[in-house]
């Protein structure tokens, strides 16, 4: 892709071991034309075999400007000649042929212009008898057989009379035979439905819509023939009344369908992405350009682009706050909570204010006992944490426990 011109190309193999090529190519309005003929005449240069370009070159074919001379005689010196000489945009007051087809090949061939409103410029066609695709053989698709007569394809196998396959002595066509004769008889024993296929493309089309739509369609051609105001008020009329019957058809339906899909979060997401077009795209990269220098090597990719993200991260450092203190957020965040540590006076102060018939972990134990139980001497030291408490008490639990029932049976 180019700011002067864009192009796809598509490679078709045909029965006599040759390719035709069929290229397409797009000039944006106001490119310079000279930058475009320069990487034209690459396309042209390599059309040694079979090749067709279509596009729109926005290069007036039906002028006798400089441009439209110039581009001939480059098509000339390569041996192409424009397929296409109707108009193919066509306004009240102008008509030019800016779409073309163009070949090297000199035999016959079909062109024209299809007349409709898909766009501000008409669609071109050409039809050629000069090519035989290679077919690839592929099985039929079977999904739609109603019955498989298996008895009818038995009785023709068993009597066939397999000498065209057996009296040959090359052992892949004997077997390349075998498997086109059975598959020819599979397919003569099996009924195929037509695959099914709904009416309309779209889901929230209907026939109210075709019929709209069709007239559009003739007081376009009606305005093709006639370009009078008359003709030009009443195209615009059903244009505009077809798309807003359209929009409000396909409102209707996806309001709908999110209405049943309310509390379907993966349903909705794939709906959304239907309304938006959007479809699922694998993007690899075959090569990255850096600093003028292309690399291909995927390890190499993969390696610069990881210094990269480390560069990227060693240069924003410098901004991130280093301090590690809880002073940076609790005047930020104030519903910021963080652990300090306390002093036993603390502890003591916590425990005593303990609630009875409460417990502050999973082990179910009565704050009653923690409060009847003295702690030991090593566990009475300066700057402990409340998280320290907690293993104590699960450690020394079975202290409370004996001193309850010893309290119980003294009373």
């Amino acid at each position: 892709m180019h700011d002067s011109i864009e192009t796809l190309t598509l490679t078709i193999s045909m029965n006599n071991n040759k390719y035709v090529k069929i290229i397409s190519v797009y000039r944006p309005p106001g490119a310079d034309l000279d930058e475009f003929i320069s990487l034209f005449e690459n396309l042209l240069l390599e059309g040694n075999s079979l090749t067709y370009i279509a596009g729109d070159f926005n290069i007036n074919m039906d002028s006798a400007s400089k441009d439209k001379l110039n581009f001939e005689r480059l098509l000339l010196f390569h041996k192409f000649h424009a397929l296409i000489n109707l108009p193919t945009r066509v306004t009240t007051t102008s008509a030019s042929v800016l779409d073309n087809i163009l070949t090297n090949q000199n035999g016959f061939h079909q062109a024209g212009v299809v007349i409709a409103d898909l766009s501000d410029h008409y669609p071109v066609f050409c039809l050629t008898n000069n090519m035989e695709v290679q077919k690839v053989n592929s099985s039929s698709n079977r999904n739609n057989v109603p019955k498989l007569n298996v008895n009818k394809i038995k009785t023709i196998l068993n009597n066939t009379n397999w000498d065209f396959i057996l009296n040959d002595g090359d052992v892949n066509r004997c077997v390349q035979k075998f498997l086109d004769y059975f598959r020819r008889t599979v397919d003569d024993c099996c009924k195929f439905l037509p695959p099914v296929s709904s009416k309309f493309k779209k889901s929230w089309m209907n026939a109210d819509l075709l019929k709209l739509c069709k007239e559009k369609n003739k007081q376009y051609l009606k305005l093709i023939k006639d370009p009078s105001p008359n003709n030009l008020f009443v195209y615009k009329c059903l244009r505009n009344s077809f798309t807003k019957a359209k929009r409000n058809a396909e409102k209707q339906f996806y309001d709908k369908l999110f209405k049943l899909n309310n509390n379907n979060i993966k349903a909705k997401w794939r709906l959304i992405n239907e309304v938006m077009n959007v479809k699922k795209q694998t993007t690899r990269i075959d090569h990255l350009k850096l600093n003028d220098c292309t690399i291909s090597d995927k390890k190499e990719i993969c390696n610069t682009l990881n210094r990269n993200f480390i560069d990227t991260i060693n240069s924003l450092q410098g901004g991130f706050n280093q301090n590690l203190q809880h002073e940076m957020f609790s005047d930020q965040n104030i519903n910021t909570f963080y652990l300090d540590e306390i002093n036993t006076a603390e502890l003591f102060s916590i425990v005593n204010s303990f609630k009875p018939n409460k417990s502050t972990s999973d082990d179910g134990f009565n704050m009653f006992m923690v409060k009847l139980l003295k702690l030991p001497k090593e566990f009475i030291v300066e700057d402990v944490r409340l998280r320290s408490f907690i293993q104590w008490q699960r450690r020394y639990a079975w202290q409370g426990y004996v001193l309850f029932f010893f309290l119980c049976f003294s009373l």
